[in-house]
C-alpha cells in the first residue's frame, strides 16, 4: 500500500472507523431493540465493545472479570496464543457487565 494511502474501504466502515464510539453505541442500541434473549443482547453487546472472540465472550466467568480495576483477564487455557491475556474494560464493557451482575444476583422466580 501506498504510504499515507486510504485502503479501499466502504463510506460506512470508514465512518465507524472515525467514530467507533458512535458506531458501537448505535450497534449496541439495534442489538437492546432486536427480538434477541437477554443474555444475547449482553453477549452481543461485549462482543462489539471489546473485540474479543465469541468464545472467548461466550464462556467468560465471573472469577476472570476485576470490576474495581476495569479488566477481564482470558485465561492462557482460553486464548488463541496459549498465553493470558489483559483486556482493559472500558465504561461501556462495564455497565454491560454491571445489568448482568445485577440479574445474576436476583433469585430466581
Amino acid at each position: 500500500m501506498v504510504a499515507g494511502a486510504e485502503p479501499n474501504l466502504s463510506r460506512s466502515l470508514r465512518v465507524a472507523r472515525q467514530n467507533p464510539d458512535e458506531t458501537i453505541g448505535r450497534a449496541s442500541a439495534e442489538a437492546a431493540d432486536a427480538a434477541l434473549a437477554e443474555q444475547t443482547r449482553n453477549a452481543y453487546r461485549l462482543l462489539l465493545i471489546l473485540g474479543q472472540r465469541r468464545g472467548e465472550v461466550a464462556l467468560a466467568e465471573w472469577s476472570e472479570f476485576d470490576l474495581d480495576d476495569g479488566i477481564w483477564t482470558i485465561p492462557a487455557s482460553r486464548s488463541k496464543n496459549g498465553k493470558a491475556h489483559i483486556v482493559p474494560l472500558p465504561q461501556m464493557a462495564l455497565d454491560v457487565l454491571d445489568v448482568v451482575d445485577d440479574r445474576r444476583q436476583e433469585p430466581l422466580e
